[in-house]
């Protein structure tokens, strides 16, 4: 799968690109069949809501699954990524980030390379993440919003939040990296800051879409007060180049910070 001169420098302008129903209705369905199986049992690197009831993520399915495992090498997931990337790339970090109907919490403003930055040692942000919509992603689910063209400002060094409430108290460290309390979300002036000078766009397109955003771009989503789940499978590929530096002794668990380099 190519992607076109103009794609490729929209991607680059925006932060974002989206690619209208590249996946059919039976391949969304094995895919959610799989996810399903593996959040009822209670998969390595499955991380619930603060109700302590429902699933807010699943990481590293790649890892567990030959499914998954051959979806990050599908021409659809990782063509367009080395096309955007212009270089081999490899699976940094596979999630399915769920957002169930009225329970489903919210994401936080951000941006992605910080955390892999400083919790990886990966040096520069050529990474891209590639978002499969696994549902129709309406204005009412809780998509995703981004600040356009926040990608091409400095990475926003913002202080690591230490605390964890209270439903995460007796989890890794690393938890504090996956829950609607994000170690490093922005500042509410900053975005106010941000907002002001660029447009905010919450990407909305039918199950089957891929959708390719940039790691240094800024944003977050609300909560789904909707009867409509949202779930997005992301695979998130690195340059083969860029690959973390802190040794796998202090390194996050393999379903977050990859060691697998073999080229997709």
């Amino acid at each position: 799968m190519k992607l076109t001169e103009q794609q490729i420098e929209s991607y680059e302008r925006e932060g974002f690109l989206v690619l209208e129903q590249e996946f059919s209705e039976s391949e969304l369905a094995v895919f959610k069949a799989e996810a399903q199986q593996m959040a009822g049992n209670n998969a390595p690197g499955t991380i619930m809501e603060k109700n302590g009831k429902t699933v807010r993520g699943l990481h590293g399915c790649h890892l567990q699954s030959e499914t998954f495992a051959g979806l990050v090498r599908d021409a659809r997931m990782a063509g367009p990524a080395k096309a955007l990337l212009n270089c081999p790339i490899y699976v940094h970090q596979f999630k399915i980030n769920t957002k169930q109907p009225f329970t489903g919490d919210a994401w936080p403003w951000h941006q992605d390379f910080i955390f892999w930055k400083k919790e990886d040692g990966i040096e520069k942000p050529n990474l891209v993440n590639v978002c499969l919509f696994l549902d129709d992603v309406n204005e009412f689910n809780g998509p995703l919003t981004f600040i356009v063209g926040s990608h091409r400002g400095r990475l926003i060094d913002v202080p690591a939040r230490e605390d964890k409430s209270n439903a995460y108290k007796d989890s890794p460290d690393w938890v504090n990296n996956l829950t609607a309390d994000l170690k490093y979300s922005l500042p509410n002036e900053l975005v106010q800051a941000l907002a002001h000078d660029k447009p905010l766009v919450a990407p909305k397109a039918k199950k089957g879409s891929v959708m390719f955003f940039h790691p240094n771009l800024v944003h977050g989503s609300t909560h789904n007060i909707s009867p409509f789940g949202r779930s997005l499978l992301l695979v998130t590929y690195n340059d083969i180049d860029n690959r973390p530096s802190k040794p796998r002794e202090l390194a996050r668990p393999r379903f977050l910070s990859s060691d697998d380099f073999e080229l997709v």
